[in-house]
Parts: structure tokens; sequence; C-alpha cells
């Protein structure tokens, strides 16, 4: 559990080895005074520490979630990819960066695309699937077999407060969204925003607006409307295409 302000903190151990690609990631990383860390004897028996993110963009709705973050003077992974590095035996993450922010996380053998400030787009199941959840009870009863499996464990219960927003589901448990980070990086979707997305959605709006001045008094205004949705028609499929067949993410919500 992540501190703003670090009241009542303590600061965290490296638990691996950073390794930096082009250049200081430090400065675009999320960061944190301090950390509440676990109870002593989980604390204790763990093999790497995770954070665990409030991610919310302003709308509450979780769309990506912090690779790695700064605490205090420590860069910390969050728990999914910790997970991933524990379960390989890797000993380093490596962070790849420019002057206009970081691009992409490596791990394992993973190179994982983030935003300039390191945090990764989930690429969420579009449906909710019971396979991916195993009862407490079941586990506890000896009836459920984990073997060879990467496993978290967490609530799912309303009055529990763990259900957060998706752009797919008004609420899914705080521990699905590891799990479905773990998913986005080992099926091999690289769901990532170009850095030519917001330049391109500006000319989008430009141009937009430009053929309304124009069109409006030459063609009048219901061929101009026509016009219009055949263009809004056109950046949806292209949109859509490009999130489908090219993993890539456009807003094209201001242009339309």
């Amino acid at each position: 559990e992540l501190s703003p302000d670090g009241e009542d903190t303590v600061p965290l151990s490296r638990s691996a080895s950073i390794a930096s690609l082009g250049g200081d990631p430090a400065p675009f990383l999320t960061g944190f005074a301090g950390a509440l860390p676990n109870i002593p004897v989980l604390e204790k028996a763990a093999a790497g520490i995770g954070m665990l993110v409030p991610t919310q963009d302003r709308d509450n709705i979780v769309r990506r979630v912090p690779a790695l973050m700064r605490i205090g003077e420590n860069v910390q992974p969050t728990l999914a990819l910790e997970l991933l590095r524990v379960a390989t035996g890797e000993r380093t993450y490596a962070i790849r960066s420019d002057d206009a922010g970081i691009s992409a996380v490596s791990i394992a053998g993973n190179s994982i695309p983030t935003d300039r400030q390191g945090r990764v787009w989930v690429y969420y199941a579009p449906e909710h699937r019971d396979t991916l959840y195993v009862s407490a009870a079941d586990v506890l009863a000896g009836n459920a077999e984990l073997g060879g499996k990467l496993v978290l464990v967490g609530t799912s219960a309303v009055g529990l407060r763990d259900l957060v927003a998706t752009p797919l589901r008004a609420a899914m448990p705080g521990v699905e969204v590891h799990a479905q980070i773990l998913e986005t990086v080992l099926s091999g979707a690289r769901l990532e925003r170009p850095s030519y997305a917001l330049g391109a959605e500006l000319v989008a709006i430009a141009a937009v607006g430009l053929a309304i001045v124009l069109l409006v008094p030459a063609i009048g205004a219901w061929w101009t409307l026509a016009v219009g949705t055949a263009l809004m028609a056109g950046l949806v499929a292209g949109a859509r295409h490009m999130f489908v067949h090219e993993e890539l993410l456009l807003d094209i919500s201001w242009p339309l």
C-alpha cells in the first residue's frame, strides 16, 4: 500500500537490480515518500516485494498500472511484474527511456511497452471468466490443483472494498487487475499508445473544424452533416483497426 505523504510508513529495500537503458528513468516514475509494509511474518518470508498501486485515471477507471515506481530513493516493481520476476528466477529489470520519458520495461525476456511514466496499459479480456478464480475454501480443503500456476491471493466481496472500475466492467476485484497484467505480458499482447498519437489527434481535431468551416457555406448544413457522419464512421473504424490489429491506442473522442 502506497502513501503520498510518507506518514507512518517505512522505506522498502530493493528486491532486484534495475538497469537503465538510454537515460535516467527516475524523474518520470510515479513517486511516493514511503509505503506501508506487509505484516512481519509475510515480509520475512517473501522472495520479492511488489507494490499495490492506486491507479485510477481522472474518471476513476483503471486503464494502466505502473510497472515500476519510486518509493523514497528506491525503485520498486508492481505486484504482477515482481511475481513474474520471482517465478522466472530473474534478478534484473531493464528500463528503456530517453528525454521524452520511459518507453518500455523488460523482465524475463518480455519487453513491455509503457507510457512515458512507466505505466503498462492493461489489455483486459472482454468477458468475466470464472476459470480465473479458485475458492480459498477449496484451496484449504485440498480440492484445488495449483501446481505450476501463478497464484494471486485476494478478495472479491463488495464489502471489502477491493473493487475497481475498468473500461469493460464497472466492478472488478483489484487482484484480477494484476492477473490481467500478467496475462497481457505472458500472452504477448503489447498494447501501446504511440508517440505520434497526440499529434495525430490534434491534427484530426483541426481538420474536422476546418472542414466544417469550409463545407457549411459551400454545400449547406445537411450535406455537411452527411459528410461529417461518414468521416466519424471512418475515424471509428480506423481507431478500431489500429486497436484490434496493431494493438495501438488512439483516442478519437475529441475529434468526434
